[in-house]
């Protein structure tokens, strides 16, 4: 057979749907153009793919060090056709959704501490481009373990290869998450299995405590572990939770990020920059 020079909306030289065909080396396709996709071929939905930079990735995605109570946002999901191509979502091709369905792959075999926001009653839809948007995907997961999100699709209805015609039903996509440790900055809720972030206005030294210190006098605290020392004051080291003012000489305390000297005026040193750095120890001068 010889397909040259045709022209269609969907599927430039041939359009079939829910049906497998087998093309020979014979079949030479010749300059066919649809205008939305498919030059060539075009029948349904065969496959998913997570779209990086307008491009198909290949490998399974694997995010490391996802907090427990955070959203994945942004994750850009591809319905194809048996030849690879794109779909586009135009009027006669309808709406069409996707479900989440999440498992847990980790070793504990305790699944009820593994959730997420969408249920398979949360379809989404595609958008004008024709893109599934995986977006505030709140997942809250146990400590160092690892999850496997599936995505499928109720328009793939299956998914036959064309040289060996096998069926494959339920078919999906996967991407693995592995839940860190609380870290600094965050504290562990053993009863939800959530790392909470401290808010502006309070901190956390310690992930195994639960729940965020309000900030004290002399601190400025702008949430998880960051905190400055305000100017008039000192601590004995970054982590410290006494804040002292200096009271012998309060404009020897200029405050930052640091801690004990880097908190001093030039030339001070010791508790409270009271001491003078005579032997340049500190100021090397």
């Amino acid at each position: 057979c010889y397909f040259e020079n045709n022209i269609a909306s969907i599927g430039g030289a041939v359009f079939y749907q829910k049906i497998a065909i087998f093309i020979d080396s014979l079949t030479i396709f010749k300059f066919n153009k649809a205008l939305l996709y498919g030059d060539n071929l075009y029948s349904f939905p065969f496959s998913l793919c997570f779209l990086t930079l307008n491009r198909c990735e290949e490998a399974v995605p694997y995010i490391k060090n996802f907090r427990s109570g955070a959203s994945l946002n942004y994750l850009y999901v591809k319905l194809l056709d048996e030849n690879g191509n794109m779909i586009i979502k135009d009027e006669s091709n309808p709406i069409v959704s996707m479900k989440l369905v999440v498992l847990n792959s980790s070793s504990s075999g305790n699944d009820s501490i593994y959730t997420m926001n969408y249920t398979q009653k949360n379809d989404l839809q595609m958008n004008g481009e024709g893109t599934f948007v995986v977006d505030n995907l709140l997942l809250i997961g146990k400590q160092e373990t690892d999850i496997k999100i599936q995505f499928s699709s109720p328009q793939i209805m299956y998914n036959e290869s064309l040289t060996g015609f096998k069926v494959i039903r339920n078919y999906s996509i996967s991407l693995f998450i592995h839940f860190r440790k609380c870290e600094v900055g965050e504290y562990y809720q053993e009863i939800t299995s959530t790392c909470f972030l401290c808010l502006e206005g309070t901190y956390s030294y310690n992930p195994l405590v639960e729940g965020c210190n309000d900030c004290p006098p002399g601190l400025n605290c702008s949430g998880g572990a960051e905190t400055i020392v305000f100017p008039n004051f000192w601590r004995s080291n970054r982590f410290s939770e006494k804040i002292v003012y200096c009271s012998m000489n309060p404009v020897n305390c200029l405050g930052g990020k640091e801690s004990k000297d880097n908190l001093c005026l030039n030339g001070h040193i010791g508790a409270k920059c009271e001491s003078c750095d005579l032997s340049g120890r500190f100021w090397n001068s």
